[in-house]
Parts: structure tokens; sequence; C-alpha cells
């Protein structure tokens, strides 16, 4: 009230108040203290008893001035024949331009003439609330808290009504606009084509109510011709699909609804501005939705934004005054839902330059974006897998001081045609990689038989060592390559490996990513044989000439950054482990933690450059591969009874659904591989694969409306 008062007289915030304001002010600041010393009790009356509660009155004071209007309540009981009383509420309001005008019929409709009092201000205790009186107090103790000293008597004792005679008063009328009510609720309705023809039907009854006056035949949607028979009509029936114009009734309807639901205020101001002149219109709040809208109303009283094209003829009327509607309400989501549909659940800059062409709406694509979200058929279009966080490397990859070729991917790529006398065969190239040195190693295989596979690992075992371990996909012939290996393990073949602990790994099957390691590697070895191609037909011989150079050429690329000054020591290639230097050449200057032992033994230096090459692996190579260059993000991990669809390369059309039954952790405890079971079988694919389509609350189990998260995984 007091800042109030302060704008009312003009005063700038730069400039020295007047003194009547000054006085008020420091009346308030000296009254703090004494909020300290007020205490109200936990309960309303301490010593009153069950039975007491039976004679309990509620009393409400009340009182309005210039400044504001207010009231407090007070509860009184009688106990032990004694009237005690105790404050319950209060409340004041300062604007109240409306309440005469408006509040007195709520009042009197609510109330009853006989449950008013007059009283004297020196008992209201309401006047504390709208007039600044000096000496009123504000202890525990006080009228305010404990209520008027007259209600703490008995009723005989109470002030007296004066006997007023009927006031003769000038009637002063008010005008007001009511905006539409909603007849029927668009909470029932699912679709806006439903809602539309309900509503459509809705004004179909009225003209034939209208047209049974006038004893004129009816109109009726067309039905089969069994509900004909059944139906029992005494007035002339036509039947008449809806028309258009009961279309269009039914749209202008649902707009003017929801425009007097959300801009009430705006609609009551506009429709009074038809019976008004152009000067004497009224004018919209600056903080009105609608107030940079220029909205206007059109024959059907729906609000348009008037635009700057108003005067151009060849743009559709459509176009230029276009229906405002506002994001949120139920009418304006359905209609956001028949677009997105309309246009085939399409993009959502197509939608919104559609809907635009008709309708001017606040935040349109968020809105879009929320309707697409829970727009089941858009999820499972827009569905793709989302790669958590990259896995940490294998312990393969990161082993030092072993034989090249411990650890070994093993994959075949396109094939290459070779002439034979007059003939033309294929031959296939197979690609070991070692996992630790990046070193690679190229074998011809004849045909894509388990045989060929076997006979090719085991010209690199003769030539390189048994591996450990391999790496593969799940093509067949790996998989007959890994049961021949362990036959031939287990019986009387155990020379052709060094070690009967040999093991076959298969990945997944489409996914490539984790099989990078290799696969990376054929595009290098391709890039190799494309140099040395020149042109003319391979043989045999040719075809394993021209390998082993390609051979060469990739164990020869440096593994760490190249150096940039002279004299610095060469970057490590996968030749180093192979044959101790790019070259081959062992001789060279090489310095030796224990020069004179490593002369009188050639073992020994055979071992110690193996050693510094290691060494410079660890330090130069491994730190390279310690950061993660994507799938930086953290995603939730499937889980058993999910459903989703098994992605492959093709079109989406031909992806298969399927539920999730089993779901494998990696060694860093996240699940990236995952058993599906389809209508075609049970398939083991990595979580990458498998675009996740979240219909359920994983917590609760129940149905829920999350955004479309796909899942995948890596190693």
């Amino acid at each position: 009230m007091l800042i109030q008062d302060l704008w009312r007289t003009g005063c700038e915030w730069d400039e020295e108040i007047d003194e009547e304001s000054i006085a008020k002010w420091k009346n308030w600041i000296g009254r703090l203290p004494e909020i300290e010393q007020i205490r109200v009790p936990r309960y309303h009356f301490v010593k009153g008893q069950e039975a007491d509660y039976s004679t309990l009155q509620l009393h409400v004071f009340v009182d309005a001035s210039s400044n504001a209007y207010g009231c407090a309540s007070y509860f009184r009981i009688l106990v032990a024949g004694k009237p005690y009383c105790s404050l319950v509420m209060a409340k004041s309001k300062r604007k109240y331009k409306q309440y005469v005008a408006f509040r007195i019929g709520e009042i009197h409709s609510l109330t009853n003439p006989d449950e008013w009092r007059w009283l004297p201000t020196k008992h209201n205790v309401a006047d504390d609330v709208t007039k600044w009186q000096a000496g009123r107090r504000f202890e525990s103790d006080s009228p305010w808290f404990q209520g008027t000293s007259f209600l703490n008597h008995f009723e005989e004792l109470w002030p007296q009504q004066p006997q007023v005679l009927e006031e003769i008063r000038a009637i002063n009328m008010f005008h007001d606009v009511s905006a539409m009510e909603a007849v029927i609720d668009p909470l029932r309705f699912s679709k806006w084509k439903v809602l539309i023809r309900t509503v459509a039907c809705v004004y179909r009854f009225i003209t034939n109510c209208r047209r049974k006056i006038a004893k004129l035949s009816i109109e009726a949607i067309p039905v089969p011709e069994k509900v004909k028979k059944l139906a029992k009509v005494k007035h002339p029936v036509v039947f008449v699909p809806l028309k258009r114009e009961e279309h269009q009734k039914a749209e202008s309807y649902l707009w003017r609804v929801a425009q007097a639901e959300v801009y009430k205020e705006e609609v009551k101001i506009l429709l009074k501005n038809q019976q008004l002149s152009r000067s004497d219109r009224h004018r919209l709040e600056k903080d009105s939705e609608l107030y940079d809208k220029s909205p206007s109303l059109d024959d059907s009283n729906v609000i348009g934004m008037e635009e700057r094209t108003t005067n151009a003829p060849f743009i559709p009327f459509k176009l230029r005054c276009p229906i405002v509607m506002t994001k949120g309400h139920r009418i304006t989501t359905m209609l956001v839902e028949y677009f997105h549909q309309k246009m085939g659940h399409a993009n959502i800059q197509t939608v919104v330059n559609e809907m635009r062409q008709r309708f001017c709406i606040k935040h349109l694509r968020a809105e879009l974006k929320r309707v697409a979200r829970q727009c089941v058929r858009f999820r499972i279009r827009k569905t793709n897998p989302v790669i958590p966080r990259m896995a940490p490397l294998p312990v393969q990859r990161i082993t030092p001081y072993k034989r090249p070729f411990s650890y070994t991917g093993i994959d075949y790529f396109v094939p290459v045609l070779v002439t034979v006398g007059r003939r033309t065969e294929k031959r296939w190239i197979a690609l070991f990689t070692c996992l630790t040195t990046r070193a690679v190693h190229l074998e011809v295989a004849h045909s894509l038989t388990t045989q060929a596979c076997v006979m090719a690992i085991r010209r690199l075992a003769c030539r390189q060592g048994t591996p450990l371990e391999f790496f593969s996909d799940n093509g067949t012939n790996f998989k007959g390559a890994s049961k021949e290996i362990v036959k031939r393990i287990s019986a009387d073949c155990e020379e052709a490996f060094t070690d009967a602990t040999t093991r076959w790994n298969f990945n997944p099957s489409s996914a490539p990513h984790m099989s990078g390691a290799w696969e990376r590697l054929v595009r290098s070895v391709k890039a190799a044989l494309s140099e040395l191609d020149d042109g003319r037909k391979l043989t045999d011989e040719l075809l394993l000439t021209v390998l082993a150079e390609a051979e060469d050429l990739v164990n020869s690329r440096p593994l760490t950054y190249l150096p940039v000054e002279l004299g610095m020591e060469a970057a490590l290639t996968p030749n180093h482990f192979l044959r101790s230097s790019v070259t081959g050449d062992i001789t060279q200057s090489v310095a030796k933690s224990n020069q004179a032992e490593a002369l009188r033994d050639s073992y020994k230096r055979s071992q110690h450059l193996a050693d510094l090459i290691s060494k410079r692996w660890i330090l130069e190579y491994l730190p390279m591969l310690n950061q993660r260059t994507k799938w930086h993000d953290e995603s939730d991990p499937i889980e058993i009874g999910d459903v989703g669809y098994v992605v492959d390369e093709h079109n989406r059309k031909t992806w298969i659904r399927g539920v999730v039954t089993t779901v494998y952790k990696s060694t860093d405890g996240r699940i990236r591989q995952a058993a599906v079971r389809t209508t075609k079988g049970e398939f083991k694919r990595p979580v990458a694969k498998l675009a996740v389509l979240e219909v359920r609350d994983r917590k609760s189990g129940f149905k829920a409306e999350p955004t479309p998260v796909l899942r995948g995984g890596a190693m």
C-alpha cells in the first residue's frame, strides 16, 4: 500500500518522498519489532473438551476502504459456560475493480441477509486490515488474536442492530459479454476427424429439428440397408452425407471453444468492439498473448491474425488471416496430430509448413515434437540404434612382450580373378592381423571352404607361429575351421600348433565395428594392391608376388608420429616386430643397456633388440590407443523382455521385430550383445544392431510415453 501511494504521487525513483509517506514508513518500521513478541498457540482452545465443540461458531468480520478490502474469521465456543475466541484466518486484497460490479450479486446468491450484522468501527477487527490506525495492538492477547470484546460476552450483550429503512439508490446497469462454453468435451475424443463429424452431426440434428417444425423432410446420414429396415421413422427421411457447410460450422465451433477457454478476456473485448466505432474500441492489454497478433473476428466470430498481406487479393483468405490457436489445448493437440498423420508422419518442417498456411500457433515446432514423440508409428520410423560409451580395449590388443600374431584377427575380402590356362578362376585373400603389433599376413585361399581356411591358417602357423587366439566374424567357413582346429588339436595333429590352448572367438553377426582392428586394414591392403596393379591379368604365381609386396608395404607403415627433425629415431612400424627394423637390416647401431654382454652373445643381443622395440611400443604407440574418439555418452542398458527391431543394412521395411531373451555383459559390465527371438528364429546380435522401442516403464513395468531411445554398443 505504501508503494502504491508513492506511485500515485508520481514520485520518481531518484526523488525524495513527501513527509506524509515518510511518516507512514516510519510508523510501519516502528511496529516491525512487535512481530517478535507475537506467539500463536498450537491449539485454538487449550482448555476445550470434546463436548464443548458442539457450541462451536464461526464469525467473519469484513471491511472495505479506498485502499483495500479484507476479512478476519474467528472460532467461538463455550467452555464451562464461558465464551472463548480464537483467530482462524485473515486475508486482504488491494485490487478490487471487479469486486463492486460483479461480487455483490454472488454474495447475495450465496448468503442470507439475516446472516449479516452491522458493527461499529471500534468493534470491527477487519478495520486493522484496511485502514491505518494508531493504537492498534497485535499482541497474543489483543482483540486481533482473541476476537473483538463483545464475542467474549453472551449474545444478549452484543451490539444491537439498528433498524434500517429501505434505501433508494440509483440503478447502475453493467453490460457484459459472455464467452462461449463447450457443449461437447474434446477430452472424450482421441481423433480429430471423429470430433469434427460428431459436432457436424449435432448441427445436422439442430437443422433437422427446425426442418421438422417446418414440416420438411429430415436429412439423415447414409446407413446400410439392414439398419434402414430396423429404423422406425414416421417423418419423411432423405439420406444425405454430411455437407461441407456442416463441417465448416463444426470447425468454426471448435475454434471458438478453444479460443474462449484460453483468451477469455480477449474474446470479450473483441466481441464488444464489434458494436463500437473505431475510436471507441477497447484495446488489449500489453501482456496479452494476442497483443502483437493484431487479432480480429471473422464472420464466424473466430479470432484471426490480421497480417500485412490482407489487401492481397491473389492470396487465399485463410493465408492472409490465419486462425490463432494456443499450444497445449486439447483441440490444438488433436489438430496437430491430425496434420502429423495426414502428412504421412513426415518430418517436422513439412508439417509446420502445411499448418502455417491456415493457423497461427505459438511454439508450433515444440508442440509437433511433443506429438511426434507420442506417435508410435513415428517412433518406429525414426528409431535408430544409439551406441553406448566405447568399451575398453580387449587385453589382446594391449599385451606387450608377446610374439607377433599371438592374437590374430582373420577376415576374407573380395575375390581376385586369376588366369589358369585358358580359364579364369577366383582366388580369395585371407587377411591375418596381429592385434598387438598391427602387422598383417596375407594368404591365398582357392575357395571359401573350411579346408581352404584351415590350410591358410596352417601356412600362417608355419611362417609366424601358432596363434594363441583367433578372432573373426560368424562366417560359415570360419565356424568350420574352428571346429576343425579343435578336432585336430584333440586328435593326433598337435604338432600343427605349438600350443594346444588355441581358442577361436566369434563376434556376433552384423557387428563389423567389433572387428574394426582388422577390418580397417582390409582397406589398407586394397590400397596397396591398387598401387601394384599394372593392368595385366594375374596368374597364381604373380598373385603371390603381389601379395608379398603388398604385405611388406602395409607392414612398413608407421604406427606412431613421424619424426620431424633429422637424427631422430625412425617411427615404429609392424616390421620392427617382425624383423627388428623396417628394412630387415639388424646390423644398424642401436643403444644397448649392456653392450658388452650383448656383443658376446648374439642371442641376448636379439632379445635386447626385441625388448627395446616392445618398450617403444609401450611408450609411443600404447598412449595413442588410450583416448576414446567417439561414443562418449552412457545409455540405459537393454533388458530382457524389451521389444525392438533387428537392424540390417537394407531398407527399414525389412527389419525384423523381436523380443530380447538373453543379454550378455562385456568385461566392463555393460551389455553389448543380446539374443533376440523373432519369427524367423533366435539371433545373437550386438545391441548396436538392435533398435529398441521403449513401450513400458522399466521400473514399474507399466506402459509409458518416453522419448524413443534406441541403444547399442561396441567393443
